[in-house]
């Protein structure tokens, strides 16, 4: 296939928004909303990632949101 070919391709591909979600409110609405997250993220990164986890569902629950035992680094341990 020729490079025009592709480009001709590529030019017919539309963009379409992703669906929202069943709540109706993305997880993030703006990007100062971003940045907050970013850095609470970068702050204070276990406890961070425990909120997020514990918005999903499991089957059971994690011993610890982080292991670091260099070289072996596990996240969520023991969580279904």
């Amino acid at each position: 296939m020729s490079y025009e070919e592709q480009m001709a391709i590529i030019r017919q591909i539309q963009l379409v928004d992703p669906p929202r979600p069943p709540s109706g409110r993305l997880p993030i609405q703006n990007l100062d909303e971003y940045r907050t997250q970013y850095a609470e993220a970068l702050e204070g990164q276990p406890e961070y990632w425990a909120h997020v986890a514990s918005q999903f569902a499991w089957f059971s629950p994690w011993a610890s949101v982080l292991e670091e035992t260099l070289p072996d680094v596990q996240g969520f341990r023991g969580a279904l």
